[in-house]
């Protein structure tokens, strides 16, 4: 059976489609098994090649076109994203409508979500699939956040927003964003955001709404706040910046 190269190899199974207008690598939220789906007439060799033959890490978008740039519509297109590889380089790649995977790693950088209907979603322990920032080491604290900043008249601010998203529909799934100024900053005038299992700690405020940002539909299943000196700051300006539909089920504040 093909193997994907790394520490420890990972095993994949070939999957010929005669829907798949491209390569697409899958991995199952189940079981953690890896599909290479193929079109039918493809050459085995270029799609074990697509696969295992990746030249950087700064290739961070396993997936691709093969012939033409039509979506594979048996799958979908499906990116993965692994240790080394960059989150923000699978978003711009992406089209509105794909799903984003991924593995369990840490992933220090900024985050802008901006296209419709995107899938984020961590595969694994999401304790292990960190979204990391700098604010501790930016403020050289070694303790508690939360017990740091009480006392402070000012402090650094600039590892920024971990995920800022922008984009309509979009779902973040089953990871944890750690050490952000804010951990989320939503967008003026989204809808329909669902976060699900995402856990945010090590920063000043779990997911903030500036004054002007108009939201619709938000909905947060599960996930925690942790170490937060605030968990969800929603602020409004004159004459704008509602909030219209916002359901919070299972989400727990956790105090250090």
């Amino acid at each position: 059976m093909p193997v994907l190269p790394g520490l420890p190899e990972i095993e994949i199974t070939l999957r010929r489609s005669a829907r798949a207008r491209r390569f697409s690598l899958r991995v199952s939220q189940a079981t953690g098994a890896v599909t290479l789906s193929i079109p039918t007439r493809a050459r085995e060799a270029e799609a074990l090649a697509f696969a295992t033959a990746l030249p950087t890490p700064k290739d961070s978008v396993v997936t691709g076109p093969e012939g033409n740039a039509l979506p594979d519509t048996d799958l979908g297109s499906v990116f993965i994203v692994g240790p080394g590889m960059s989150i923000q380089a699978a978003i711009d790649a992406a089209q509105a409508g794909d799903t984003i995977q991924i593995l369990e790693g840490t992933y220090a950088e900024n985050i802008t979500v901006n296209k419709d209907g995107l899938t984020i979603i961590g595969i694994g322990d999401p304790e292990d699939i960190l979204i990391q920032g700098s604010f501790k080491t930016d403020n050289g604290i070694t303790g508690s956040v939360v017990d740091w900043i009480g006392p402070q008249t000012s402090y650094s601010n600039v590892s920024g927003n971990g995920v800022t998203v922008t984009g309509d529909d979009v779902t973040l799934n089953n990871l944890t964003i750690k050490g952000f100024y804010a951990g989320i900053n939503l967008g003026n005038g989204i809808e329909g955001l669902t976060l699900d299992g995402v856990d945010v700690t090590e920063g000043v405020v779990g997911i903030v709404k500036a004054t002007m940002a108009a939201v619709d539909d938000m909905t947060i299943t599960g996930g925690s706040f942790a170490d937060l000196y605030q968990g969800i700051v929603i602020q409004k300006g004159l004459g704008g910046g509602k909030v219209d539909g916002l359901t919070i089920t299972g989400t727990r504040r956790i105090s250090e």
